[in-house]
């Protein structure tokens, strides 16, 4: 008979079955059953034996006087899956997406393997058959950030009314702080740009500024010089403007 070998990466795979029961049925057929946590099988060096099934794989053991089969189990943390997030108020409907996913993890069963790899080795290399859990593989199919931009497509509309009052409520921050700073005496006599950028730097490092200083930050940990000249020449041409 010949045996079919297969590599891993082609072969689709089965549900795990109850792993006590095949312990049982592989001592049942003379081999010593060794618990094992090499990862061997994920290692990408495995062949799959047959049709992935524990009769394929008890005879090929056996046409190659194999003595030893090894067990791993993978088991997956249920925290390392759950989603943190810190979204703004605007964004609700994203949380209550996200709250939702991290509720449903509770009816998943971690105590189960997420994959199972029987093998031996021959000649020097790992042959055997491997289950997986499907409901598992479908979760880490998906990473938490592939998640959270599924819930934002399924949310577009949602997402671009956030995004223009977004937008809006910036344009009138801005517009805000260049009349401030247009009505600012000590502005008004900063005639070249670096005494602007000078004293908009002052201005921006005062507490009562802060909000000022966050949104000309764009998210940087500091304040972009750029930023700094061209908010500084936006508020001068509201100075000239007045003047004429």
């Amino acid at each position: 008979m010949e045996d079919r070998i297969y590599t891993i990466d082609s072969y689709e795979t089965e549900e795990i079955p109850d792993m006590e029961s095949v312990k049982k049925r592989l001592e049942s057929e003379g081999f010593f059953v060794q618990m094992v946590y090499d990862s061997v099988g994920r290692s990408g060096n495995f062949s799959i034996i047959g049709n992935n099934s524990i009769e394929d794989f008890i005879g090929f053991a056996k046409r190659t006087n194999a003595s030893i089969v090894m067990i791993d189990e993978l088991r997956l943390d249920k925290e390392s899956y759950v989603i943190e997030t810190d979204f703004e108020d605007d964004v609700d409907f994203l949380q209550k997406d996200v709250d939702r996913f991290n509720e449903s993890l509770d009816s998943i069963d971690f105590g189960k393997p997420y994959d199972v790899y029987l093998y031996f080795f021959y000649e020097g290399q790992p042959f055997g058959i491997r289950y997986q859990n499907s409901e598992l593989v479908e979760l880490v199919s998906m990473s938490s950030r592939d998640r959270i931009y599924m819930f934002q497509a399924e949310h577009e509309e949602d997402m671009q009314r956030m995004i223009e009052e977004r937008q809006r409520k910036v344009r009138e921050m801005e517009d805000s702080l260049l009349n401030v700073l247009a009505d600012d005496p000590q502005f008004q006599v900063c005639t070249n740009q670096a005494s602007r950028v000078d004293y908009l730097r002052r201005f921006l490092e005062r507490p009562e500024n802060e909000e000022a200083r966050e949104l000309l930050q764009e998210g940087y940990s500091f304040l972009p010089a750029s930023t700094l000249k061209g908010f500084g020449d936006r508020a001068w041409a509201i100075v000239k403007a007045r003047k004429n």
